[in-house]
């Protein structure tokens, strides 16, 4: 049922396998004190509801305190649009030091958009959301420009066909190194084999992300800006001990889209297919 620790920098790929990658812990804590626009009462219901059969999940309202944080294993920022406090990033800096588990997830324009300041905390790690939007550069599945349809964007889809997420030819394969050339004369056949895995990303950020940080997923050859990440992790060096007395490693992922978890996007694609398959 859990996962086994993560290990940089070869961590598994899936936007939804890395949300329940954090869940091999009990608590699940939701933050709604910076006017998250997601959380369990707001564009996340869906993804509450199949939650709670097997964690508590529970919301903050308050102040971000290291002693609310650790009443939780995991703790989600969903589109937060104020700023924190110095007091608060240093609270959430001690959770992840202790072995705390922490996902922030923007949205197009960054930071800057968004009027929060999360590139303060997480420039620390070696990440960064830009203040631009991912859009794609040919059509395909989705009608709006901004819900992204990729294809060949994980950057380590060998971890995906190992757990059995679809297949990829060696044919297909080989063309993948030429695929940035053509992007505008790819079928709709062409994008689906290049890749294992396939998900959405909608209303989207590019990121920057860098060591000690290492990029999971991109923008992949078809989307603008093409092959920029679109989410990165962290992984503490320090551990510390469980309440069961196994060590726990502290975890940061930051993912420039809220909405890829949305109500409307988390069946989308083979995202749960690929909850499905790490977390039957």
């Amino acid at each position: 049922m859990f996962f086994s620790p993560l290990r940089s920098p070869h961590p598994l790929a899936s936007p939804t396998s890395y949300f329940y990658f954090f869940l091999h812990v009990q608590v699940v804590l939701f933050d709604a004190s910076k006017k998250e626009t997601h959380h369990p009462s707001s564009g996340y219901k869906r993804l509450f509801r199949r939650l709670r059969s097997n964690y508590k999940v529970s919301v903050n309202k308050d102040e971000i305190t290291l002693e609310r944080l650790q009443a939780a294993d995991a703790v989600v920022f969903g589109g937060p649009k104020s700023q924190f406090s110095v007091q608060e990033f240093e609270a959430v800096k001690q959770y992840l030091d202790l072995g705390g588990s922490v996902i922030f997830l923007l949205s197009e324009g960054g930071e800057e958009k968004n009027a929060t300041n999360i590139n303060y905390f997480i420039e620390e790690y070696g990440m960064s959301v830009s203040a631009d939007s991912v859009v794609r550069t040919v059509y395909h599945k989705f009608l709006h420009p901004k819900q992204v349809y990729i294809a060949n964007g994980i950057l380590h889809p060998e971890l995906a066909e190992k757990k059995s997420v679809g297949r990829k030819s060696k044919k297909a394969s080989s063309s993948t190194s030429t695929s940035s050339s053509t992007t505008t004369k790819l079928t709709a056949e062409q994008i689906e084999s290049q890749s294992g895995l396939t998900f959405v990303y909608p209303f989207g950020a590019s990121m920057s992300v860098a060591r000690p940080s290492n990029p999971i997923l991109s923008s992949g050859p078809i989307s603008f800006p093409l092959n920029r990440p679109v989410c990165g992790v962290y992984e503490t060096d320090k551990h510390s001990t469980g309440a069961a007395g196994a060590t726990q490693t502290g975890r940061l992922i930051v993912m420039g889209s809220a909405e890829v978890f949305s109500d409307e996007f988390l069946d989308k694609e083979e995202v749960s297919g690929v909850l499905c398959a790490h977390c039957g």
